[in-house]
């Protein structure tokens, strides 16, 4: 597995995911609809939001609000077969601070058929030194308190537990867990 930019040759392997239901990306387009929606329409157009390192354009929550994005950068998780998942670094630029609507620095995710094989821990470590270079003295992630599979790729990055605490309703409210990473 390997970190890739977006692009368009590697675009079909993605949309084929999101057919089969990823939405990693769902604070970008919204929905699995919309984001088929404008790939039908627009290739480029989803190459440049996956792509879009500045604070161009809104995030769409589950409950339909949106809010400004921030700065960020995203790779997808790239195996002999195509998409493998994804991960985005996002940061405010000067300040290791994150608005409440953005959990945690780092998000990442694996497609369900490509699960177990210790891709989102590879994926984790490479994008430590991006995150680095960005300007940040750690980076923070935030789980569910039931996802133990996150939990255990973040321990294998040498994250530690910061706080137990409770979701802003924005994100779905519920238990969460925020973990820290020093760089």
């Amino acid at each position: 597995m390997e970190l890739v930019k977006p692009s368009r040759d590697r675009l079909p392997s993605y949309l084929d995911a999101v057919r089969r239901g990823w939405m990693g990306d769902r604070p970008l387009f919204g929905s699995t609809e919309a984001l088929l929606a404008l790939a039908a329409l627009d290739q480029d157009r989803v190459l440049d939001c996956l792509s879009d390192r500045e604070t161009n354009g809104e995030l769409y929550f589950p409950d339909g609000s949106t809010a400004p994005r921030i700065p960020a950068l995203f790779r997808w998780m790239w195996d002999e077969d195509g998409f493998a998942g994804n991960i985005d670094l996002r940061w405010q630029p000067g300040t290791d601070v994150l608005p409440d609507y953005v959990p945690g620095h780092v998000g990442y995710g694996t497609v369900g058929w490509k699960q177990g094989h210790g891709y989102a821990t590879k994926a984790l470590s490479q994008m430590l030194p991006l995150a680095k270079l960005e300007g940040l003295n750690f980076v923070e992630l935030v789980t569910s308190d039931d996802n133990h599979a996150s939990v255990r790729v973040i321990e294998k990055n040498a994250g530690v537990l910061a706080e137990r605490f409770r979701q802003v309703p924005l994100l779905g409210g519920g238990d969460a867990l925020r973990w820290h990473i020093l760089l």
